[in-house]
């Protein structure tokens, strides 16, 4: 079969984070080959949905995060397939019956828009089919000139649409994010802003984009190109190591993509630790409060 990445089975590479404490998300969109994806028919798609949760259920690997079942229907999804809302529908329906405990991820949208996630949450609610993880993409691609800095207000304006449906606050996934410029994909400054609002929003999980397909395995560019240690994957090694407790840090503004940052107090260590970046010139001020 053609697929659409040429690399990265979800269930190979599950398979080898076994003993880490990585989880994989199956992206089944990518069953389909080109981009946009040419969708098979829904018959087609639901005998390789089938397959997959089959190879997954008879895999060793119990370190998946969950099934998100398309990406970016904004871009990928034409509508002489028929609408978004019944392949979801379907998917779901067949993914609760062959595999019921597993975690089932969407709309995975191109970028936040109010009126899509409206819509997308008020037909599950209706159905029966409202995703155990809610997720969309933070890369800048709705053209208004900004990134990060409209995240605040995207997830104040989820929320308020999650209590308008009387639907319980789901986990939140921001499945791919990146730098409106993406060559920036995994650098310090530009991930300091994104980590920042994902720790103080609580955000369930966060991916780095992939853009640079022909070279696999760099961990969203956090490694050099001839996989030496870039200054990325230092940035996210202090972040991983980060212990005890994530404490409240304050941004001069938060709608932007300017300095933010994100810190941890471990009391049985005695130490703290804080991490600052964004898109700045000059001089910042940093206060320590309560120390």
């Amino acid at each position: 079969a053609s697929y659409q990445q040429p690399s990265g089975a979800a269930i190979e590479t599950a398979e080898r984070l076994t003993g880490t404490t990585g989880k994989v998300m199956i992206r089944l969109a990518d069953l389909c080959p080109d981009w946009p994806y040419t969708f098979p028919g829904m018959n087609h798609w639901l005998e390789a949905v089938s397959s997959v949760i089959a190879d997954k259920l008879a895999s060793n690997a119990n370190n998946f995060y969950g099934y998100e079942i398309w990406n970016e229907p904004i871009y990928t999804w034409n509508d002489s397939n028929g609408t978004f809302n019944n392949l979801w529908l379907q998917t779901y329906q067949l993914i609760r019956q062959k595999d019921p405990q597993a975690n089932i991820i969407g709309p995975s949208e191109g970028y936040y828009n109010h009126e899509r996630m409206y819509d997308f949450l008020n037909f599950c609610k209706q159905n029966n089919c409202v995703p155990d993880i809610i997720c969309w993409h933070e890369l800048s691609s709705n053209g208004n000139g900004s990134y990060i800095g409209d995240f605040a207000e995207n997830i104040a304006d989820y929320r308020q649409i999650e209590n308008s449906l009387g639907i319980s606050e789901l986990p939140i996934s921001i499945n791919e994010y990146c730098d409106i410029s993406h060559e920036k994909e995994g650098c310090p400054g530009s991930s300091a802003c994104f980590i920042a609002k994902f720790e103080r929003y609580k955000i369930d999980s966060a991916c780095i984009s992939w853009w640079w397909t022909a070279a696999p395995g760099r961990l969203g560019s956090l490694l050099a190109s001839n996989y030496q240690k870039g200054a990325g994957w230092w940035f996210y090694k202090w972040y991983g190591d980060m212990s005890g407790n994530m404490v409240q840090v304050t941004p001069p503004n938060e709608n932007s993509s300017q300095v933010d940052g994100f810190a941890c107090i471990d009391s049985s260590k005695q130490y703290i630790s804080c991490l600052l970046g964004g898109d700045n010139d000059g001089t910042i001020h940093v206060t320590f409060k309560n120390l």
